[in-house]
């Protein structure tokens, strides 16, 4: 490499994420080709929710009109979630209340409109001011905007539905164990056991 060429690049070096570095880099970069960069794999589809758990839902999410959000099993496990407070967290369109309503319990905000009566399990309303765990939950479904068809009457911000586990055919046995700080304890146990047939 000629000499004039080693002075640039160690100005460049010296002088990198300055103004006066971009203009050293400039005329180098703008004589070399670019660069190409090939990426292969295959998309994960763990957190794809195809078709709404909801049964007052007839048609896939894509043909739904209704914007909704759905938080599946997976991304549950996968973030370690341990209350509804961390699993809304993730939704666009949710702010989650800190006490400032002196209410207890879980206090989203959907779009500005406070959800605390706005919640369901099954599609039955969840009401109460207390902090819900998801242990149990196999997905959790925001609705956003006004649901009033599906819900009865709410708020106009939407919905926030939990759909328990349900039972599958195959027998397993999951567990999950949380140590911290301040005496945090905190375990769960997940046993799934068919029932033989008589005949």
């Amino acid at each position: 490499m000629p000499i004039a060429g080693q002075i640039q690049t160690r100005m460049t070096r010296l002088l990198g994420g300055t103004a006066l570095g971009l203009v050293l880099a400039l005329p180098a970069v703008a004589g070399q080709a670019p660069e190409t960069v090939v990426i292969e794999g295959t998309r994960s589809e763990d957190y794809k929710a195809e078709l709404p758990t909801l049964s007052k839902l007839t048609e896939p999410l894509i043909n739904t009109p209704q914007s909704i959000d759905v938080i599946t099993e997976q991304l549950l496990k996968d973030r370690a979630v341990t209350n509804l407070n961390d699993a809304l967290k993730a939704v666009p369109g949710i702010s989650i209340g800190a006490g400032e309503f002196s209410w207890q319990g879980n206090n989203p905000t959907i779009r500005g409109f406070l959800a605390r009566n706005d919640m369901f399990l099954d599609g039955v309303r969840d009401f109460g001011s207390y902090y819900r765990d998801p242990f149990n939950l196999g997905e959790i479904q925001v609705l956003e905007g006004p649901a009033s068809v599906l819900f009865g009457r709410g708020s106009t911000g939407g919905v926030i539905n939990q759909t328990t586990k349900t039972p599958l055919l195959t027998q397993f046995v999951t567990g999950s164990a949380v140590f911290g700080s301040d005496l945090t304890r905190r375990g769960t146990v997940d046993v799934n056991m068919p029932v033989p047939r008589a005949w």
